[in-house]
């Protein structure tokens, strides 16, 4: 099935990983680098194209998922959990949760085990897809994610 607003969708995301890129360096983050934007040229070569995070921070892989949503941190995120990401997905080391007015949170890859899997249906793709969720509480705020996550 093709996805009409895919390449449209992935320039979005690819500016919004380079603001939290960004984020990350003013914060004191070293070797923060954002890997080239590759669109593939059709849907059949997707798997030599997909890419292996959205940022990289040294050998960690880091995930940026972009939420509609407002909230300054797990205290105030309106859901007890979250879809972290797609289930087929090797988790990352560190994914990057922002709201619509960059508000941050940090969830590490190793809490892995306390997440559940769960069929939802995906409104931008028009289909049900198996999705990692994670309690909230596992969060962490911005300040302290950073520090935790990347020994700042």
């Amino acid at each position: 099935k093709r996805d009409k607003t895919f390449v449209k969708d992935l320039t979005n995301s690819h500016v919004h990983v380079k603001r939290v890129a960004a984020m990350l360096r003013t914060a004191g983050v070293g070797n923060v680098r954002v890997p080239e934007l590759r669109v593939r040229p059709s849907i059949e070569q997707r798997a030599e194209f997909s890419d292996h995070g959205d940022i990289l921070v040294g050998d960690k892989v880091v995930e940026v998922k972009e939420r509609r949503i407002q909230f300054t941190g797990p205290g105030d995120f309106p859901y007890p959990d979250l879809i972290v990401d797609v289930a087929h997905k090797k988790p990352a080391d560190v994914y990057i949760f922002t709201d619509t007015r960059m508000n941050a949170m940090l969830l590490r890859g190793d809490t892995r085990a306390e997440w559940t899997e769960k069929r939802l249906y995906d409104r931008p793709k028009g289909r049900y897809r198996n999705f990692y969720l994670a309690p909230t509480r596992l969060c962490q705020p911005w300040v302290e994610g950073v520090r935790d996550c990347f020994a700042v």
